[in-house]
C-alpha cells in the first residue's frame, strides 16, 4: 500500500488549526481534565479559608458560592484567554519559523511515513507515534519525543482515500486516536 505523495505548503490557518487541535485535544485528556479539576479545588479553597473566621451557618451559602465564582473565574478567565490568543501565537509562530515554510511533501506505507521539506528528509516508522487527532481542516500525529512533538497534515491536500489509507496505517499499529472538540 503505497499512498500520496501529497505535496503542501504549510500556512498560518494550518498552524492555527493544529495549534487549536492540540490545546482541546489536551483538555478532554485524563492529564488536562485532572488539571483543570485541581486548579478549580486550589481556588476554592483559597477562596473558602480566609473566611474561616466568619463561618457561621447562616453565611455557610455565601461563602461558598464566593468561593466558587472564585474558582471559576480563577480558572476560566486564563482558559479563555489561552483559547483566545492561541490563534494569535500560532501565526507568530509560523512567521518566525522559517523551517516550515517551503514545498513539504508525504508519502506513507504500511511500515512508515515519508517526509520530504525543503531542507530534508525524514521516514518515521508508524510505531514512532503515539497518538493522533484530527478535525475537519488538519489530522496531527504525535511522535514518542513529548507532547509539542506533532507532524500537521491539512486535509485541505488529502482526497478522502489517502484519509483513510492513513486511518488504516494507524490502525493497524494500534495507535491511539484522541477525539478533540470539532
Amino acid at each position: 500500500m503505497s499512498e500520496g505523495p501529497a505535496s503542501f505548503e504549510l500556512t498560518a490557518a494550518d498552524m492555527v488549526s493544529a495549534e487549536r487541535l492540540c490545546f482541546w485535544t489536551h483538555y478532554r485528556s485524563r492529564k488536562g481534565l485532572g488539571e483543570l479539576a485541581t486548579h478549580f479545588l486550589v481556588f476554592f479553597l483559597i477562596g473558602v479559608f480566609p473566611a474561616y473566621p466568619y463561618w457561621r451557618w447562616d453565611r455557610m451559602t455565601d461563602i461558598l458560592v464566593t468561593a466558587a465564582v472564585l474558582a471559576l473565574l480563577a480558572v476560566g478567565v486564563p482558559l479563555v484567554l489561552r483559547v483566545g490568543l492561541r490563534g494569535r501565537r500560532a501565526r507568530k509562530d509560523f512567521a518566525r519559523q522559517t523551517s516550515l515554510h517551503g514545498a513539504i511533501t508525504i508519502r506513507w506505507d504500511e511500515e512508515a511515513i515519508d517526509v520530504s521539506y525543503p531542507w530534508g528528509a525524514c521516514r518515521h516508522r508508524w510505531s514512532e507515534f503515539v497518538r493522533w487527532a484530527e478535525d475537519s481542516s488538519s489530522l496531527l500525529l504525535w511522535k514518542a519525543t513529548g507532547p509539542a512533538s506533532y507532524h500537521v497534515i491539512p486535509k485541505r491536500v488529502l482526497a478522502l482515500d489517502d484519509v483513510a489509507g492513513i486511518h488504516a496505517a494507524l490502525a493497524k499499529h494500534h495507535i491511539m486516536e484522541n477525539r478533540a472538540i470539532a
